[in-house]
Order: C-alpha cells, then sequence, then structure tokens
C-alpha cells in the first residue's frame, strides 16, 4: 500500500470515527445505554456488547475495554473493541462471565418466538448488571411504518434494518419485563429494573423524512440535530421510539421482587 492510499484509508477510518459519534440517530441509541451502564463501571470490569455492529457503545466508552458479539464480524473499527463470533440466542461465554452486558437495537430483528432465549442468554452471562434498549409498541411500530411509506412514494427500497423490524411485531415492554424476570428466576438472581427511554419521534421523524430524500439531506439533518441535541425534547414514555431496560443483579438467594422495581423513567438520563 502506497503512503497516499494508507493515509487515504486513515483518513476514511478517522471519518466514520466522527460521524458514528456526532451523528444524531447514532448517538441518541447508544448514549442512554452508555448513560445506565455509567454509575455501575468499575475499574477491570468485563463488558460485553451484544449485537454492537463495528463500533456499538465502545465508541462512547474509549477508555473501557469491550468484548462485541456478532454472527458475521467485520473489521472492529474502535479501538476498545474486540469482536466475536456468536449469536444473541447462543453466546459463547460462561455464566456470569461479564460484569455488565448491553444489547441495543438487536431484539427487534429476531422473530418474537425467540426473544425470551435471547434474553435468557443475556441474563445467563451477566454477573451485575444488564442494558438492553430497542423500539417498543405501536409508537414504534407507527414510526418505522411511516418510514416506509415516506421510501415508498419517492420509489425508494427500504434499508435491510426497516426490513427486518416490519416483518416481525414489534417488541413490547411488559413482555420483556417478564422475560428478564423469569430468566433472573430460573437462575435465582435477584434483580432490580428501571426503565427509561430515547429517541424522542419530532427529531427522528424529521431525520427520517430526509433521509427519503437524499443521502445529502440526511448526513445534514444528522449531524444538525446531533449539535442541536442539548435543545431538543426529552424522550418519555408518550414520545420515545425506544426503551432503556436496566436490571441489576444481587446476590442469588431470591427471585426478581417486584417492590424493588424503580418508576419507569425516573432513574436513567433520557434522550
Amino acid at each position: 500500500m502506497t503512503d497516499r492510499s494508507s493515509s487515504q484509508s486513515a483518513f476514511r477510518l478517522w471519518l466514520s470515527r466522527v460521524l458514528y459519534r456526532w451523528s444524531w440517530d447514532i448517538s441518541v441509541r447508544n448514549l442512554p445505554v452508555v448513560a445506565a451502564l455509567g454509575p455501575h463501571l468499575r475499574p477491570g470490569d468485563r463488558l460485553l456488547d451484544v449485537g454492537c455492529g463495528a463500533q456499538g457503545i465502545a465508541a462512547f466508552l474509549p477508555r473501557v475495554p469491550v468484548v462485541g458479539v456478532e454472527p458475521e464480524p467485520a473489521q472492529a473499527l474502535a479501538p476498545n473493541l474486540t469482536l466475536q463470533r456468536g449469536t444473541i440466542t447462543a453466546l459463547p461465554f460462561p455464566d456470569d462471565s461479564f460484569d455488565l452486558v448491553a444489547c441495543v437495537d438487536t431484539l427487534e430483528h429476531i422473530p418474537p418466538e425467540q426473544r425470551g432465549s435471547a434474553i435468557a442468554e443475556l441474563v445467563r452471562v451477566a454477573r451485575r448488571v444488564l442494558v438492553m434498549a430497542c423500539p417498543v409498541g405501536g409508537l414504534a411500530r407507527g414510526h418505522d411504518e411511516h418510514f416506509w411509506e415516506l421510501l415508498r412514494k419517492r420509489g425508494k427500497t427500504e434499508p435491510p434494518w426497516l426490513h427486518e423490524h416490519l416483518g416481525h411485531a414489534h417488541p413490547e415492554t411488559p413482555l420483556l419485563v417478564a422475560e428478564i424476570e423469569r430468566a433472573a428466576g430460573e437462575r435465582k438472581k435477584r434483580c432490580r429494573l428501571s426503565l427509561s427511554y430515547s429517541e424522542p419521534l419530532g427529531p427522528s421523524r424529521l431525520l427520517r423524512s430526509a433521509a427519503a430524500r437524499s443521502s445529502a439531506l440526511y448526513l445534514l439533518a444528522n449531524l444538525s440535530l446531533g449539535v442541536l441535541t442539548p435543545v431538543l425534547p426529552r424522550a418519555g414514555e408518550g414520545n420515545a421510539y425506544r426503551v432503556v431496560i436496566t436490571t441489576v443483579f444481587a446476590e442469588p438467594d431470591r427471585p426478581c421482587d417486584q417492590s424493588e422495581r424503580a418508576p419507569a423513567g425516573l432513574t436513567n438520563d433520557e434522550r
């Protein structure tokens, strides 16, 4: 490889990392999960990110080593990310092998009948904390269907992720919570659950409208919303595309205690 080619490759890698961190649709997906993990991180902790892609939450935790799982792992673009081959329904790790486990926007891509098994695997490998985030319910479904309609009107093909979203029923928060509690109870893990929300629908509709028009407009809107994030509406139960479920495990002496679950939206940062 020539010096010029090497310099161009290095620039493209740098640019991809910058765009990943500053794009609104990426940060609004990952930063609430990072915020939920933050209070529980300790020096030397092992952190797993299931379904992380090439960067995942590692890009937002540059000082924390992260192990990522993908069915077909590509090159990791975050220097602190180590990728391993695996699937969410059969994680290649022993029980309680990670202090913290994250799973962002993965459950909606698998059939509903496999989600219980997937959550059981996440609970199995998580020793102290599990944070799951995904689009949920009728709001998310309507949002995705609206985007599909925008693309159809402009003669554009739906992206693979949208095809997968609409190919299955969207996850429902009560069912996700019940599956976490069931899996924890089966392993005699006491746990405390809290809910928060991410991706307010108003800015998200604006971004998807731009994406349906052109890639250039989408990039401009994405970076602009990223800059404007501090003044954008905050996500809540009634206006959010995604739920963030934080599960904190304690000593394995009794199943989940319903009375310990924090009220929805009162614990983690909303974005």
